[in-house]
């Protein structure tokens, strides 16, 4: 289906590494639009930016490779950009950069993308509300390695089908023909995809201070009830658990429960546990400093500890 084609060409990126990794065999995922996922942070650090007074902010990998992020005073990420080996040359590096834009209320508006290889634009519209409803995200294959050098891939093209007091409703018109309905709620929030006969939707339930998210799908329209992709559970606005089921089959148990860890007297994610059947992304503990912020983020995979640092310079 055409909502795979961008984690496909994603995937070709080394830029989009970590973003690839989140897909596995029978794996169910949201393939919806999620305007935060082009910022490639945990959302609990995205979340914290926003008035910091953080000017840049460097997360080292290992002696070679590193990430920077450049933010403006409001505390926007305004430039992103990865230095990393080469794999297939010694002692060189590659640098792989992001563009940010935003509007005068500082919603962003525009993405641009770039290695050596491909270049990818995209540009968001809202109306008076705030609500998106314009989306329109184009590759240029810069070396001519899948598509013709230099020449206009489309891959994304959103535009207003319908607008209500529950959100708005955006059609896409891809390169392949086929139209695809994506539904947003008030807060740009993608609910529901509808590309016939598959279709994925978002339902809310909300019990006390005690929310669960949970994503539904009909297996690409072969089946004919809705199975459970995935269930978000958040109390008093944090999210503590996290289970996610196999593909195109029936909800019994989930191939992978994640549980998330904070100090809850200051609200800091302190760790997230991961309980697979099949797979699973690998555990991570946080640290932080005097300041309240992440310090290291250790991820466990193969019984082996990586130990990201972050390092944060102010105004």
């Amino acid at each position: 289906m055409f909502r795979n084609f961008l984690a496909f060409i994603l995937a070709l990126l080394p830029f989009a590494e970590s973003f690839a990794q989140r897909f596995a065999p029978a794996t169910y995922r949201f393939e919806g639009i999620d305007l935060n996922e082009v910022y490639d942070l945990p959302h609990h650090i995205l979340q914290a930016l926003p008035g910091s007074g953080i000017q840049r902010m460097r997360i080292e990998y290992s002696r070679t490779e590193y990430t920077e992020h450049l933010l403006n005073k409001a505390g926007y990420i305004l430039k992103t950009y990865r230095v990393y080996p080469d794999p297939k040359h010694k002692n060189r590096t590659l640098k792989d950069s992001t563009l940010f834009s935003y509007n005068s209320s500082g919603v962003l508006v525009a993405v641009r993308r770039w290695n050596d290889n491909l270049f990818v634009q995209d540009s968001m519209t809202y109306d008076v509300q705030g609500r998106l409803i314009y989306y329109h995200s184009e590759l240029y294959d810069l070396k001519g390695l899948l598509y013709p050098r230099n020449e206009m891939v489309l891959i994304h093209r959103l535009r207003l089908l319908s607008s209500s007091d529950s959100g708005t409703v955006l059609l896409d018109s891809n390169r392949y023909d086929t139209d695809t309905e994506y539904s947003f709620d008030n807060r740009n929030r993608n609910v529901k995809i509808r590309e016939e006969p598959a279709l994925d939707s978002l339902s809310v339930q909300a019990s006390g201070n005690t929310r669960t998210y949970t994503y539904w799908h009909n297996n690409h329209g072969r089946d004919s009830v809705m199975c459970k992709g995935k269930e978000e559970i958040y109390e008093d606005g944090l999210l503590i658990r996290e289970n996610t089921y196999m593909a195109g089959s029936p909800a019994v148990s989930p191939y992978c429960e994640r549980r998330y860890i904070y100090d809850r007297q200051y609200r800091k994610l302190v760790a997230v546990e991961a309980f697979s059947y099949y797979q699973c992304s690998p555990p991570l503990l946080y640290t932080y400093n005097s300041d309240g912020w992440v310090s290291s983020e250790t991820r466990v995979l193969n019984r082996e500890a990586k130990v990201s640092s972050y390092r944060y310079y102010k105004y």
